[in-house]
């Protein structure tokens, strides 16, 4: 049987890629105003 999950396991669960989200596209945004390219990382072959 498995264990009942908590909320805040749930909340954690869920709202973690929330905030990543966010900041994503926050810092497309900061770029942008910049003048940065944010797709700069997919130009370099490893």
């Amino acid at each position: 049987m498995k264990p009942a999950r908590t909320s805040s396991q749930l909340l954690t669960r869920h709202a973690t890629p929330v905030v990543y989200l966010y900041l994503d596209r926050l810092r497309h945004r900061v770029n942008r105003w910049r003048g940065v390219r944010t797709d700069a990382a997919l130009d370099t072959h490893v």
